[in-house]
This record gives structure tokens, sequence and C-alpha cells, in this order.
């Protein structure tokens, strides 16, 4: 799996006492995410192998969903890499579920901007011709179950 690049920039800039974040500079934490998952996307492409499966926590379609969030500029070059690369046709989502919900030192959203964040997410994906596959709020051997079995009636078809 592919760790969440945003997290990953957050405990960086935290660590450093870094701009790049969303509440302090919104627009240098945007540019850098994006950057970021253009290469974990690039190094991970590299290495498709149709007997291991990858999977991203986040990707650069949530960058321009951020950008969105915080009304900033979608560029022609993040519209130009959401258009002509692709990840699976079919994603997983994962919905807000208020009873496992936390912020900690990275998520520091509370619940009302976490579901207009997921509202949004699944918006922008769709838009940009994505299936969502909602994961159920189940205990977590469940939830894998769940994906595992899609994958494997994916994979058969």
């Amino acid at each position: 799996m592919v760790p969440e690049i945003a997290r990953e920039l957050i405990k960086e800039q935290n660590e450093i006492n870094g701009e790049a974040l969303p509440w302090k500079n919104k627009e240098m934490y945007k540019s850098i995410m994006f950057d970021r998952s253009i290469r974990s996307y690039e190094q991970f492409d590299k290495k498709k192998n149709k007997e291991n499966f990858i999977f991203f926590d986040r990707g650069f379609l949530d960058t321009i969903c951020y950008a969105e969030l915080i009304q900033s500029e979608i560029t022609e070059q993040m519209k130009s890499y959401a258009e002509s690369w692709r990840y699976n046709k079919s994603i997983f989502m994962l919905p807000p579920w208020r009873e496992i919900y936390k912020t900690d030192s990275e998520r520091k959203q509370n619940w009302d901007e976490a579901v207009i964040t997921f509202q949004k997410m699944t918006e922008t994906y769709k838009n940009y011709g994505y299936t969502i596959i909602e994961i159920p709020k189940k205990p977590i051997n469940e939830r894998a179950e769940f994906i595992l079995n899609i994958i494997t009636e994916n994979d058969n078809t």
C-alpha cells in the first residue's frame, strides 16, 4: 500500500516548522501534495504487475478535490494528469464514520469538514469517470474481506 501523501507532508512540515500546511500556506501545501502524488504514481506505475495490487491511500485527484475545497486554481497540468493518468476504473472509498473518527496532529478536520471532504471527493472522482465502491462500516476483517471479494470478482471477469 502506498502511504497517504498528505499525512507524510504534514508530519514532515510539523517536524521542521514548515509552511506547507493546510492551516498555514494552503497553496504551498496543495502544490507539494500534487507533485508528490504524481511522483508516487510514477514510481508505482512503473512497477505494474498483474499479480500484485497496489493500493494508494490518496492520489493526485485528492489534490484537485482539495483545490476545490479551498477555492484554489486547478491548473491545466492538474487537469491533464487527472484526464490521462488513470487509477483502476473502480476505486474504494471509506465513508466518514463518526464512531471511529478521530483528529490528531496531521488530521485536524472536524467531523463536518470530514463529511464535506468525503462528498467532494466522491464527486471529484465521479467527474473524472471513476466508479466508487463504498466500503461498508464493519469490523476491519469484514472490510478487508469485502475488498478482496470485489477484487476477486473483477479479476475473474
